[in-house]
């Protein structure tokens, strides 16, 4: 006995220590509600952390400093409707300190209580809507569960969350003072009841991290330029939930109205390295939770929603060479998840796409067991844009651009003509189409034929080919059906089904958005070509 007794003194006077040493840091603690007839107060030893520093699993060297300082703290705690304990402190925050409990008469009497504890970390980094309520020691359970935040002040530290209930067993305590008492002698904790149980919280982020890397197929393979990587507006939301939700909740969230640039045009990234030498990560940002998103490993490159979270990335291989288009489709992103995309760029323009979704704070394990990356291959399409002539020795790339601006015209006697090649993948099928005009599409009829000859290409269902090694080009011409028609428009794209996507995609055959390779009146667009109908 007196071995243990010599024990618990040493644990009260540990204690004793840790609150004096914060005694100059903003802390506030009380119980909350006024203490019910009956009612006794049960002191907690309290540890918080974040989930990168729990110590039973191996924490990802990669976690930054910044992704798991805390600089405030803020515990509420609730139970039977009532808030029964409450706990603030700013920077330097203690992780070890006694939190008072009040226990209620009923659960003083079967000496078991259920608490629901909800824990904010970081909060001066959260940016909220005008009409969100400071979070104070008067906040509600109903307030904490519904609190949002729009964006994030990153320089304050990341936000983290704890929100779960736990079931305090009050008849397993500390004996303090005397073997006689139950009762403790702490500054601010007197005559309160020390519980034997330390609580160990382990803090998690309330949205998911998300990682872009890419690398040379091989030596042999030119620079890439990676121009841009933006998540298009579809799988943006304008704001996110502190504390968990339903997937309920997360659906009826409505998308933003911007794309998320994650990489500016204007600075680019040049790939050098291959990916036996490791991958260069190319952008790192933080996502909001979407719960739409691929279904599994083995379809992540087909979305189930049109709100879910797209990349657009625009990339060229070698210089000079014309600008390509990936999209790649993401799984779902809940909060505390890291996804991380690695891409391998081959000299064709090929990309080959592996993602890991993992926990944001632990290191990734092997999960099939092979020691091997388990790549999803998506063979985009590489091919000309439309070009107004076919290339020649004098004049390689024929520019509908040159001194005088070049529109794309037809009329009824004189089609509208232009030249296109696909060079890979073999067997990649495309199809020319008309649409989103003044005038129906009906109206219109497209022909393809090879090269300048009279020989009609030969299609599959309105599909049109390339066999391996072939570099032909193909023309093809819009003719007008309707002389009524003048002065209407039309759109010319060229679609294909991405290998590996099972659906077919718009091609970039007309620039990039910021430099249309063909004028345009008005119009923004690289995937297709505006076409006025003359007389």
């Amino acid at each position: 006995m007196e071995l243990m007794m010599r024990k618990v003194l040493h644990i009260a006077y540990s204690l004793a220590v840790l609150l004096a040493a914060s005694a100059a840091l903003v802390c506030c603690s009380d119980l909350g509600d006024t203490p019910q007839p009956q009612q006794r107060v049960n002191a907690v030893l309290m540890r918080i952390m974040p989930e990168a520093e729990q110590p039973k699993v191996k924490a990802d060297a990669n976690v930054t400093d910044g992704e798991k300082v805390i600089n405030s703290l803020r515990i509420y705690a609730f139970s039977h409707g009532q808030r029964v304990g409450y706990h603030y402190q700013t920077s330097p925050v203690n992780r070890d300190f006694l939190m008072d409990i009040g226990m209620l008469g009923a659960d003083a009497q079967t000496g078991k209580q259920t608490v629901k504890f909800y824990i904010i970390a970081n909060e001066e980094s959260l940016v909220t809507e005008g009409d969100m309520p400071q979070l104070d020691k008067y906040t509600t359970e109903s307030q904490l569960n519904q609190y949002r935040f729009i964006a994030l002040h990153q320089d304050k530290g990341l936000p983290m969350f704890y929100a779960d209930t736990i079931m305090l067993n009050t008849r397993y305590h500390m004996p303090m003072g005397s073997i006689d008492t139950d009762r403790i002698d702490i500054t601010g904790h007197e005559d309160h009841v020390l519980l034997a149980r330390k609580l160990s919280f382990q803090l998690k982020r309330p949205f998911g991290k998300l990682t872009f890397s890419a690398a040379r197929m091989s030596s042999s393979t030119p620079d890439v330029h990676i121009r841009s990587v933006r998540m298009l507006a579809q799988g943006t939301r304008y704001y996110n939930y502190l504390m968990p939700q339903g997937d309920d909740v997360l659906k009826s969230l409505q998308p933003g109205i911007n794309d998320n640039l994650l990489l500016d045009e204007d600075m680019g990234f040049v790939v050098s390295q291959t990916r036996d030498e490791g991958y260069q990560q190319i952008s790192e940002s933080y996502c909001f939770e979407v719960p739409y998103g691929s279904a599994g490993p083995q379809d992540w490159n087909v979305p189930n929603s049109d709100n879910s979270v797209v990349l657009c990335v625009e990339f060229s291989v070698g210089e000079g060479e014309e600008l390509r288009v990936a999209y790649i489709y993401l799984p779902p992103v809940y909060r505390n998840e890291w996804i991380q995309i690695n891409c391998t760029v081959s000299g064709e323009g090929q990309i080959k796409v592996n993602y890991h979704v993992r926990d944001w704070d632990y290191e990734m394990t092997d999960e099939d067991g092979d020691g091997q990356e388990d790549y999803i291959i998506f063979d985009y399409p590489t091919h000309s844009y439309l070009l107004p002539a076919l290339p020649s020795v004098d004049d390689p790339n024929p520019n509908p651009d040159g001194e005088v601006k070049v529109l794309p015209q037809m009329s009824v006697s004189k089609p509208f003509v232009c030249y296109f090649q696909m060079r890979y993948p073999a067997g990649q099928l495309w199809r020319p189409t008309i649409f989103a005009g003044d005038a129906p599409s009906s109206d219109f009829r497209i022909e393809v034929y090879m090269n300048d000859t009279a020989t009609p290409a030969v299609s599959q269902d309105g599909s049109f080919g390339i066999n391996e090694g072939n570099d032909q080009y193909f023309r093809i011409e819009v003719h007008p059906l309707n002389a009524q028609n003048v002065g209407s428009k039309v759109y010319l794209g060229v679609t294909a089904e991405i290998q590996g996507f099972g659906h077919s995609e718009y091609l970039l055959i007309n620039g990039v958005q910021s430099e249309l390779f063909w004028p345009a009146e008005g119009g923004t667009d690289p995937n297709a070509l505006i076409i006025t109908q003359v007389e």
